[in-house]
């Protein structure tokens, strides 16, 4: 590893450890799937049919009541585009592969029920971000980065799609029933 790369991951792990403090602060309340009123997801939005499953998980969220937000991550500006959700983009992330912006801040505070990470690999910046949040509970893959940034980790069998992906995590998570700090590390 270069001496560059060792600083960079100095620094992305130096603002983790600073501001894990507060995110583990925890309020201790039950935490269901079923219980949920509001769900963050948090997806890579580049290619365009992951973008619908994610949407489309969305808006079945929904239908069972439930508030969602949307962060995606797109890899170059789109002014031209009107999505129906929030992103950011490689202007939002800094040398050190941490997330910045104000799209990103504010999906951060959000004090979601849950946070579902809906993607099947995580990058340094999707797991700082799913780190940090302020979400109850947090759900995703086996983080390759930040041990620490979900609470509820899925291990799927190659093959697997985003949608069976997003089937797995919501079974468990309604088979499920936890205290949020009996899930914080």
């Amino acid at each position: 590893m270069s001496i560059i790369q060792r600083l960079r991951q100095y620094f992305y792990r130096n603002t983790l450890n600073k501001n894990l403090a507060s995110t583990r602060k925890t309020s201790g309340k039950k935490v269901s799937f079923e219980t949920a009123k509001t769900i963050g997801l948090l997806f890579d939005a580049n290619d365009l049919n992951t973008r619908n499953m994610v949407l489309k998980y969305g808006a079945s969220l929904k239908k069972q009541g439930k508030r969602v937000s949307y962060l995606g991550y797109l890899e170059n500006k789109h002014e031209t585009e009107n999505y129906t959700f929030d992103y950011y983009n490689l202007k939002n992330i800094d040398w050190a592969k941490r997330a910045k912006g104000e799209t990103v801040e504010e999906f951060i505070k959000q004090p979601f029920d849950i946070l579902i990470g809906a993607m099947l690999e995580t990058s340094e910046h999707a797991e700082y971000i799913a780190t940090l949040s302020k979400a109850s509970l947090k759900a995703g893959p086996i983080p390759t980065y930040v041990p620490e940034a979900f609470s509820v980790m899925i291990d799927y069998k190659k093959g697997t799609d985003l949608p069976d992906f997003l089937r797995q995590i919501e079974s468990l998570l309604k088979k499920t029933q936890a205290t949020s700090q009996s899930l914080a590390s």
